[in-house]
């Protein structure tokens, strides 16, 4: 059974861990800890874990379990999370089965003057839209995403993106590079759209896919829907003062949100944001299968923010969701499971940003858009080798999931359930590109160039992957020349010619990305060299492309067709020629 879900989580925590070490500037592979409570004892998820000497971070997970890699003993760890004093600590102090305590701020409600009148309350929450930031910046981001069905783990997903921010506001995802595992034989529950789900929760617009939240209201509409009280009252490491306001719905509570903000009551911005909502109808997922049907969803959304300069910025979200899955089997017998989904977009680097593959991935209008994307793509093993970030290593439940979960792969078909059939890309090899995957009468053409030939009748294309990362003071290079069947399609007969004839294309265009790779080994010393060379040679690929389709007239120039097959046999051994063997007549 396979779920689209459009998927991703947000907690910010505002963080700067410090670690205890007591003695040299040795470097420490990697620390580890849980971060807790020191009043509950309770652990305290998506803290944020900091280190000042390197800028980099993570946070902790569901069960306050951390890793932070690449730390020297003398590094100052900061961590933090909103409603507690910050802890500053050295990392040779920090030790695996020592939990770190955070003390809760002390809260100032006592001291403030509640007036019977809370109409500043509604005020001061809707101020808040009015000084979020429209200013735009980029930083890299980690995305997990964890899928329990019937308390069992069937799916776990990481990815790392170039995210756009616009103030408090995710608006655009740029893939770095993912990977999923899934147990395939629990069910077939699986997130497939969790980025676009992002972005369509935007903090002070409605969406037909979500509650309304009172951040989405006129300042009427927010005293006529809402319930408004002030919690507590607390103060930042400016000495200025922070509300929670908690709000609820006065009616209609499974179309409205309830949850709770921190205000900035001297800026009158935001520092969290907490939504919920019971067994509600408005949610954007929906169950692939006719045979199922999804009821009693609930949903809670986290969003944390950071200040950065004057304007304060999204610093994670995150997203869960609970649900049943009710479903009829071939034989009609009904069964009902339970979801859990738990995930976390984190802006961990607002100061650099990924070079990213160069590479044309899948738009996010598919509708699988996660799935395609990563699985349109290779798998860079060097990157994840050498990942800056991470918190699913943290967490040995994740670990335990991946010794018997399967790693889905690019070149791998999800089997026919997910509809994948006839979409998937295909990495070269010596194995043949089998025609009956490609579509035919494909009804979207607008993208054809004019000098494609012929006109509107079909389309091969064929991306040439590279993607170039920095390790150390080395140029790590990944290429690969990838069929992509959402851009081809095939309106002819389909014959033994045409097939010689598209895997002669297929051939021509490894060729070509061979050279490449061999002139990027040669000349590029940096990603920024990559790029401006791959573009380069990419418009005499184009050139050398546009010439091929224009003499071979789909192989049925026979001096054509034999001059590209013999180029093929030469270079690579391969002759489709004698593999298809084509009928004499058609010459």
């Amino acid at each position: 059974m396979y779920i689209q879900k459009f998927r991703l989580v947000a907690f910010l925590s505002l963080v700067a861990l410090n670690f205890c070490p007591p003695l040299k500037a040795q470097e420490i592979p990697a620390i580890a800890g849980k971060v807790i409570s020191a009043t509950t004892k309770e652990a305290i998820l998506y803290a944020t874990i900091y280190n000042k000497r390197t800028q980099l971070g993570t946070i902790s997970n569901s069960n306050g379990l951390f890793t932070l890699q690449n730390t020297l003993a003398t590094d100052t760890i900061n961590i933090r999370y909103i409603g507690y004093e910050t802890l500053v600590i050295l990392a040779a102090e920090i030790k695996e089965h020592t939990p770190l305590k955070l003390v809760p701020k002390t809260e100032l409600l006592a001291e403030v003057v509640i007036s019977t009148d809370n109409t500043y309350l509604y005020s001061l929450l809707y101020n808040t839209r009015n000084k979020a930031s429209k200013q735009r910046k980029t930083a890299k981001t980690y995305f997990l995403l964890e899928t329990e069905r019937n308390n069992k783990q069937t799916e776990l997903i990481e990815a790392f993106y170039n995210s756009e921010f616009e103030g408090y506001n995710l608006v655009g995802n740029a893939l770095k590079e993912g990977r999923i595992y899934s147990d395939l034989k629990s069910g077939y529950f699986i997130s497939t759209g969790t980025s676009k789900a992002i972005l369509m929760q935007q903090l002070f617009s409605k969406s037909d896919y979500f509650p309304t939240s009172p951040f989405q209201l006129s300042k009427r509409e927010l005293q006529k829907r809402y319930n408004l009280t002030l919690e507590s009252v607390l103060t930042n490491s400016n000495n200025e003062e922070i509300y929670k306001v908690a709000f609820s719905p006065k009616k209609d509570s499974t179309v409205y949100f309830a949850g709770y903000a921190y205000i900035n009551t001297k800026r009158e911005k935001l520092s969290k944001v907490f939504l919920y909502v019971i067994n509600t109808n408005r949610h954007p997922f929906s169950s692939i299968s006719e045979d199922s049907k999804i009821t009693q969803f609930s949903l809670q959304i986290s969003k944390n923010f950071e200040n950065l300069g004057d304007d304060t910025f999204l610093k994670s979200i995150d997203f869960d969701y609970t649900l049943s899955l009710e479903s009829k089997d071939s034989f009609g017998v009904h069964s009902t499971s339970k979801i859990k989904t738990n995930s976390v977009i984190y802006a961990y680097d607002y100061q650099n940003t990924f070079n990213l593959p160069l590479y044309k991935y899948p738009d996010l209008s598919y509708r699988h858009p996660d799935y395609y994307q990563i699985l349109s793509a290779p798998y860079n093993l060097v990157f994840w080798d050498h990942q800056e970030f991470t918190i699913a290593d943290s967490d040995a439940k994740n670990q335990e999931f991946k010794t018997y979960a399967k790693q889905l792969s690019f070149d791998q078909k999800i089997e026919n359930r997910l509809s994948f059939k006839g979409t998937s890309f295909v990495p070269w090899s010596k194995n043949r590109v089998n025609i009956t995957d490609l579509p035919e009468q494909k009804p979207i053409k607008d993208n054809l160039n004019k000098s494609d030939v012929p006109k509107h009748k079909y389309k091969l294309a064929v991306q040439i992957y590279v993607d170039a990362n920095m390790i150390g003071d080395t140029l790590n290079l990944l290429s690969m020349a990838i069929f992509d069947p959402i851009e081809s399609f095939y309106d002819y007969t389909q014959d033994q010619l045409s097939r010689a004839f598209i895997n002669i294309y297929f051939d021509l265009m490894e060729i070509k990305r061979r050279e490449l790779h061999l002139k990027l080994q040669k000349e590029a010393k940096t990603p920024e060299d990559v790029e401006r060379i791959y573009h380069t040679e990419l418009e005499k690929i184009s050139d050398f492309s546009h010439q091929f389709f224009k003499e071979i007239q789909r192989g049925k120039n026979q001096k054509a067709y034999y001059k590209y097959n013999t180029m093929v046999v030469e270079e690579l051994g391969i002759d489709n020629n004698e593999i298809y063997q084509p009928h004499s007549s058609l010459f």
